[in-house]
């Protein structure tokens, strides 16, 4: 895991939900010991003001998360994925 995505809790029909995304990496298991090493995590709770009805969730709340997580490590090697053929 190399990254946590937290959600605000208004984004659900049930009320106090709590969801996170969590982004993994795909890797053989290591023998001993764990693979992360660094963990980043982008809070989506801070300063939003969600609701199901009267303000959902869009694409236009994750432009920043979208734009933080392209500038980190992880990012880069995922955009360098996604141009491949």
């Amino acid at each position: 895991m190399h990254t946590i995505l937290r959600l605000p809790t208004s984004i659900f029909y049930a009320q106090g939900v709590k969801a996170n995304v969590l982004f993994f990496d795909k890797f053989e298991p290591l023998a001993r010991g764990y693979r992360t090493s660094k963990l980043w995590v982008y809070d989506l709770r801070t300063n939003v003001n969600l609701s199901l009805v009267g303000n959902p969730l869009s694409m236009e709340h994750l432009k920043d998360f979208e734009q933080s997580f392209c500038a980190t490590d992880f990012g880069v090697e995922f955009e360098a994925l996604a141009h491949l053929p």
